[in-house]
């Protein structure tokens, strides 16, 4: 009988290799919504921003883009390939730096990478593997 290849483990090795070749300065940025407005709360009166915007470092490497993806639509030979982890550190909340807390990789649409301080723009997501438990995150990006 054949074994099963273990992607938990996989995934424990791909995030100690990152982490200890990470490059430069990788982060995500979310904006977390607050308080909603209440349904009777008047349409004149302003409502205070309540917005929290939260700074992850990720542990990644960044990259020319393969040759073998460039397909001259969607991805074209001047963007990056980023790899980074399965996991993402908390660093600071609203520009206020925080004691670092780790959590597992959770990138949404609205959430804003940045490379070195510059944000990039997400063209593809090529997780790997790209269904069952994820060993890391493959971004093609663009400046």
């Amino acid at each position: 009988m054949a074994r099963r290849f273990n992607y938990g483990k996989m995934q424990t090795k791909a995030t100690r290799l990152l982490a200890r070749f990470n490059q430069g300065r990788v982060t995500l940025q979310r904006n977390v919504n607050g308080i909603p407005r209440p349904p009777d709360w008047p349409t004149w009166e302003p409502w205070p921003d309540s917005s929290r915007h939260q700074l992850y470092e990720l542990d990644a490497v960044v990259k020319g883009v393969s040759a073998r993806l460039v397909d001259g639509n969607v991805v074209i030979a001047t963007d990056l390939e980023l790899t980074c982890a399965h996991k993402m550190t908390l660093a600071d909340v609203d520009g206020i730096s925080v004691t670092p807390a780790e959590v597992e990789f959770d990138a949404a649409l609205l959430d804003t990478l940045a490379i070195d301080g510059k944000p990039v723009t997400i063209v593809r997501d090529l997780t790997v593997p790209a269904a069952g438990t994820p060993v890391a995150h493959k971004f093609i990006v663009r400046d």
